[in-house]
């Protein structure tokens, strides 16, 4: 077993912990989600982390990571810096491992400062959703498209957020991994942030804010927006019967 360990300047002194993640993750720490990926609370010397175990990757990804792509684990680590430095929250990357078995990736860690916000799901997934939260997130994706970034995961899990008594929001960006740094045609913009509900209400709210903050014709945006949603659902609807072919051929 081989491994790669990247360690942020600032937190050198965690090295012998970070190093030892592959053969410890299993039995320390607090759950916080585990499904294809594994999420754990670990306190060090003090410091609170976040560690995240990506899921085993599959044969095809993994000669992919090992020789073409980077891991998941370093584009969350690289891609979290840089979308500090344009200006945007994101947990402040610590380290990352990767871990391989001969020449191929078997297991990657990433690891960051905690941000304990609460996620915009539990605010916004209700049909009296805050439409001065939605106005404020539009000029927030908005001024991520200006500046250069196509999050590709722009699900309202991944962003979290905090308000004043003036319901003035602040807004940060979990899970790093998807973005891509590359300003965005009009179509990349609204198939970027159709992720953020499949809801037509909410969707046809946001697109018009949306549409405002970049100088877009509303109505056009709205029905463009719609439109880009239900190729998306398309593309998945496809995906899942075919998977579900493979399974029954078994």
């Amino acid at each position: 077993m081989a491994k790669k360990i990247i360690i942020s300047s600032d937190y050198e002194h965690l090295r012998e912990f970070v190093a030892s993640l592959p053969e410890t993750f299993d039995t320390i720490g607090t759950l916080l989600y585990e499904g294809r990926n594994v999420v754990k609370s670990i306190t060090v010397d003090g410091v609170e982390l976040i560690v995240k175990r990506y899921r085993r990757p599959h044969f095809i990804q993994g000669i992919s990571y090992s020789y073409f792509t980077s891991s998941k684990a370093e584009r969350a680590y690289v891609y979290a810096r840089r979308l500090r430095e344009l200006g945007f929250s994101t947990p402040r990357e610590v380290a990352y491992v990767e871990v391989k078995s001969r020449t191929f990736l078997t297991y990657s860690y990433f690891v960051s400062l905690p941000d304990h916000r609460p996620p915009l799901s539990q605010l916004l997934r209700r049909p009296d959703f805050s439409r001065v939260c939605v106005a404020q997130l539009a000029e927030f994706i908005a001024s991520l498209h200006e500046n250069g970034v196509i999050y590709g995961d722009l699900n309202m899990t991944n962003i979290l957020y905090s308000v004043d008594n003036d319901e003035h929001y602040q807004f940060g960006l979990i899970d790093t991994n998807r973005a891509r740094f590359a300003y965005p045609s009009r179509r990349q913009a609204l198939e970027d942030l159709i992720r953020l509900s499949y809801d037509h209400d909410f969707l046809n709210c946001f697109a018009g804010l949306y549409a405002e903050c970049r100088g877009w014709n509303l109505e056009q945006t709205r029905r463009e927006a719609i439109e880009a949603l239900a190729r998306f659902q398309e593309r998945h609807r496809r995906y899942d019967a075919i998977k579900c072919a493979l399974r029954l051929k078994k």
